[in-house]
């Protein structure tokens, strides 16, 4: 299965700052999530922000020599 995701919608009003959508991209995008926006202008928009689920843990590493065949 895939890692689960997190997503939140709101509703903003057509006088809401534009800086806001900008400033949620710098902080979303590095950790894998996305910022989506649906809107009509002068009636305001809808600002889907979702955030990707927890990383898989990393293998942990191998012992020296494991794995290894000896000839």
């Amino acid at each position: 299965g895939g890692a689960a995701s997190a997503s939140l919608e709101v509703r903003l009003p057509a006088a809401a700052p534009a800086g806001g959508l900008s400033l949620a991209r710098a902080l979303v995008a590095p950790q894998g999530g996305r910022v989506e926006e649906e809107g009509t202008p002068g009636r305001g928009a809808l600002v889907r922000i979702t955030l990707a689920g927890p990383a898989a843990a990393p293998a942990a590493p191998r012992p020296a020599g494991a794995g290894a065949t000896r000839v």
